[in-house]
């Protein structure tokens, strides 16, 4: 799928993917999340088609969802710019 220079290739959604999806990154059924990737994939995978931009934002949050979560390091007053432009940064390299 490819919208304004993006594109992304399919994911098959089977129950092995969805098994891995960290079960703290989801605020509903594991079943009813695989249901809106699923659909989200299959729409992607189709000719281009007006306000498809939705679809590409949809499949990359439920792509979002699926990764391993990211390490909250404290940025606040312990921290200094340095250190939370350099989390940012090692943040940045692994999306």
């Amino acid at each position: 799928m490819s919208v304004h220079g993006v594109t992304l290739v399919g994911v098959e959604v089977s129950a092995e993917t969805l098994a891995k999806v960290p079960g703290e990154n989801l605020r509903v059924p594991r079943t009813e999340f695989g249901s809106l990737w699923s659909l989200a994939e299959h729409l992607g995978s189709q000719p281009p088609a007006p306000r498809k931009e939705y679809v590409l934002g949809v499949l990359r949050t439920c792509r979002w969802l699926a990764s391993p979560p990211v390490s909250r390091e404290p940025c606040g007053a312990a921290g200094t710019i340095r250190e939370c432009c350099a989390l940012l940064a090692s943040y940045m390299e692994a999306v």
